[in-house]
C-alpha cells in the first residue's frame, strides 16, 4: 500500500468510482470506504490509481445526509440503505472529512462528514 501525501490528496480526482466496501463503526469510531480508483493529476500527467482505501479512525462524530425532494435530509450513518455506491468527491480540511457520491437509495446524492480522527488514504501498489 502507498500512502498519499497532502499535496497528492489535493490532486486526487474521483470520477464516479465504484465502492467495493463501506463500513461505519460508531462504537470503535472508524469509517472505511474502498473504491475502484481515482486519477492523480500532476503537472505532467494523469496517473490512474486503483483500489483506494479511505480510512478515518477515532472520529468524534459522523453525519450522513441524502439529497431528496430538492433538499438534504440527515439520515442514520449506520443505515446501509444510504451507503455510497460511487465516490465522486472528497475533501479533507480543518479536521473534517467529507466524502460524497451516489447512494444505494435510488442513486440519490449523499455525503458523509466526519469530524476529528486520523485520516488516511492508501492505494494499492501500482505495477
Amino acid at each position: 500500500m502507498k500512502h498519499l501525501t497532502t499535496d497528492e490528496l489535493d490532486q486526487l480526482n474521483f470520477d464516479n468510482s465504484d465502492v467495493t466496501e463501506m463500513t461505519v463503526n460508531t462504537v470503535n469510531k472508524s469509517f472505511l470506504i474502498r473504491c475502484a480508483g481515482a486519477d492523480l493529476t500532476t503537472d505532467d500527467d494523469d496517473v490512474r490509481l486503483n483500489n483506494i482505501s479511505i480510512l478515518v479512525d477515532g472520529f468524534e462524530s459522523v453525519q450522513a445526509r441524502i439529497f431528496i425532494d430538492d433538499e438534504f435530509k440527515t439520515v442514520d450513518a449506520l443505515d446501509q440503505a444510504f451507503f455510497l455506491t460511487e465516490v465522486c468527491e472528497l475533501s479533507h480540511e480543518d479536521g473534517k472529512t467529507m466524502i460524497s457520491g451516489f447512494s444505494t437509495q435510488e442513486g440519490s446524492w449523499a455525503d458523509f462528514t466526519l469530524t476529528g480522527g486520523s485520516f488516511a488514504i492508501n492505494v494499492e501498489a501500482q505495477d
